[in-house]
């Protein structure tokens, strides 16, 4: 995963197709969506059938930080959940849960998003590679992921750039359990049972010098390394291993085809798991989704 500056264009438009397509699976109007200037982070307004995402603090994360895009994905889809609601039952029935704490709404609305399958942010992410140069090679593909655009450096630079990152990288330093808080623990315990393979707390060197890197797989050794900042809460740390572990299972890199079906398919298996209460010992005690 990688930082990388978005316009407020980028995201409406996001935004938008995001909830174009969800509406499409539902089969109900796709609503408007805006920028507001003050309210809460996230809101659904039922009089003009529009989500709202105020610009502070939601909107300008996003700006600065690609990969607050589950977060953005996760709150579009849980006020899109109303918009399910209000189309199932009329507008009578939601203004009778507004007015009475809107409980029932909002279950269903927590319904609807889980069904969105959103834990990976991965949708979020296709669709904004709509609105960015994608035909590439291996080796453009891979300077893309650095936060560069292949079409300004010459051969010699891109190759020098994916070294770089290569010597970067090879300086990742393994953490022990024993150094991390009882809530990061929890949560590589938790990521630890979801993949099924060796994945392990890690201090990450940044791929280059316009990318953080929240996780990494090496080939060599068929193991995941995730950052300790990523194992503060569930969602970040599950997302990031998705992204990982589809380099494992499907072969391909970054910005790949493959890749990008692998970790959605990834994404519905750990859903489905999640729902089966497969991982429920894991998600107590010290543990923060």
């Amino acid at each position: 995963m990688e930082t990388r500056k978005l316009s407020e264009s980028d995201i409406l438009k996001l935004c938008k197709s995001l909830l174009d397509n969800w509406a499409s699976r539902f089969k109900i109007p796709s609503p408007d969506v805006r920028v507001a200037r003050e309210g809460d982070i996230c809101f659904f307004d039922h009089k003009t059938n529009t989500v709202v995402l105020d610009s502070y603090p939601l909107i300008k994360t996003v700006m600065a930080h690609i990969e607050a895009l589950p977060a953005l994905e996760y709150a579009l889809a849980h006020e899109f959940g109303h918009a399910v609601s209000l189309h199932r039952h009329g507008l009578s029935w939601f203004q009778e849960k507004l007015k009475s704490g809107f409980a029932e709404a909002e279950r269903e609305a927590d319904d609807v998003a889980e069904q969105l399958s959103v834990l990976s942010g991965q949708q979020a992410w296709d669709i904004l590679e709509s609105y960015l140069p994608k035909k590439y090679d291996k080796l453009d593909r891979a300077v893309h992921h650095l936060g560069y655009k292949p079409g300004s450096l010459t051969e010699e630079e891109k190759r020098r750039l994916v070294q770089d990152s290569q010597r970067r990288l090879a300086g990742v330093k393994p953490l022990r359990d024993s150094d991390l808080t009882p809530s990061q623990l929890s949560t590589l315990m938790l990521v630890r049972a979801i993949t099924k393979q060796k994945v392990y707390a890690a201090d990450i060197p940044p791929a280059s010098d316009r990318v953080i890197t929240a996780g990494m797989y090496s080939r060599s050794t068929q193991k995941i390394y995730i950052s300790p900042e990523q194992l503060e809460r569930g969602r970040e740390a599950v997302s990031t291993v998705i992204h990982e572990l589809a380099h494992h299972t499907s072969g391909a890199e970054d910005g790949e085809p493959e890749h990008a079906s692998e970790i959605a398919k990834l994404a519905d298996q750990v859903v489905i798991a999640v729902k089966r209460g497969d991982y429920d010992r894991h998600l107590s005690g010290a543990f923060v989704w």
